[in-house]
């Protein structure tokens, strides 16, 4: 996880450092870059994290503390994923459709798939309720194409 603190008044640049907490316990201190933010990367636990920083302060800055971000990192849900393919071999010129079922150990999984002609996107869809997600293609050109789908998992953040 990745997070910015931006201290900032007009024509000043805050000097010094900015501390990272997540419930009172430190999570890092880094220093300010040339506008005023200061970055931590840091990685969090599953469960429910309060987040806040605070700046101790340098000349033309007092001290002061954020306000608390409220996040939530969930378990990672083991996914697979089978790519279908309406026509193969295809007509050059002729739309096809590909689809996905993401399958998971329970519920639907939520997220968007990429589809991919080797390394190339062809376009992007949403898992349905369903746990399907589809795309029409009418732009394979003669040939032999690498058909892939990547499930993209999306991330459900609760800030507060």
């Amino acid at each position: 996880m990745t997070f910015t603190a931006l201290v900032q008044a007009p024509g000043l640049i805050p000097a010094g450092t900015m501390t990272f907490f997540d419930a009172g316990t430190s999570l890092g201190t880094v220093p300010f870059d040339g506008t005023g933010k200061a970055t931590l990367n840091t990685t969090l636990s599953i469960g429910t994290h309060t987040v806040y920083a605070t700046f101790n302060g340098s000349p033309g800055f007092t001290q002061s503390t954020s306000n608390t971000l409220t996040e939530t990192v969930e378990a990672m849900v083991p996914t697979q994923t089978a790519l279908n393919v309406s026509s193969n071999p295809a007509v050059a010129g002729v739309p096809v459709v590909l689809w996905v079922i993401v399958q998971a150990a329970s519920g639907t999984p939520p997220g968007t798939v990429n589809f991919m002609d080797g390394s190339s996107v062809l376009g992007v869809a949403s898992v349905g309720l369903d746990r399907t997600a589809s795309l029409s293609v009418d732009t394979l050109t003669p040939g032999v194409h690498t058909l892939t789908a990547v499930y993209l998992r999306r991330r459900r953040l609760q800030r507060q």
